[in-house]
């Protein structure tokens, strides 16, 4: 079983308090599964509001990384019935898109990995479906530059993405979810 080091990284939705945020129950609940699924893990789990200086984390270098240990980050972004995000997410997605590629290297990075969770707060199954596109529109904007950020600098993009409902589904698929992405990074 290989190690592996777990980054959360949790966006409220606008004005909502962050240590009481639909993401931030979902990041804990991250910890919980992470915790059940194997006894033996070091917890090496972080989990941060996300800010600015995340993204440095997902693409940060391998050197500080032990050889063994492979690192997942996840990111769990809060989108309000009418689409709105958290300021953060509008920032990163404009710097992102702003940053110039300088001629990196592409290799894909085996031991990092990516997984983003866009968290919709609609509160009737009809409006969940009339307005699905109108509540996840923002976060999908962040999805695609994190995509386009990940690839430029090698890190491996092809874990699961989730769109979920979080008031109307409640956590079981995201637990579910959470379980793949794992298995993902760890192997059989």
């Amino acid at each position: 079983m290989k190690n592996v080091k777990v980054s959360v990284f949790y966006a409220p939705q606008p004005e909502e308090p962050p240590d009481s945020s639909a993401s931030y129950e979902f990041a804990k609940r991250i910890n919980a599964v992470y915790g059940q699924k194997d006894g033996e893990h070091d917890q090496k789990m972080n989990i941060t509001r996300l800010d600015m200086d995340s993204i440095g984390s997902m693409i940060s270098s391998n050197d500080d990384i032990e050889a063994e240990e492979d690192q997942l980050c996840i990111f769990l972004v809060s989108c309000s019935a009418d689409g709105s995000v958290d300021r953060t997410v509008r920032k990163l997605v404009r710097s992102m898109k702003d940053s110039e590629t300088t001629g990196e290297d592409n290799r894909k990075r085996q031991n990092h990995y990516c997984a983003i969770a866009l968290l919709g707060h609609a509160r009737c199954e009809n409006s969940a479906q009339q307005m699905k596109d109108t509540i996840f529109f923002n976060g999908r904007k962040f999805r695609q530059a994190i995509v386009r950020q990940s690839s430029k600098e090698g890190v491996n993009t092809d874990a699961r993405m989730l769109e979920l409902q979080a008031e109307l589904e409640g956590p079981g698929g995201f637990d579910e979810w959470i379980g793949e992405c794992l298995r993902l990074v760890e192997g059989p």
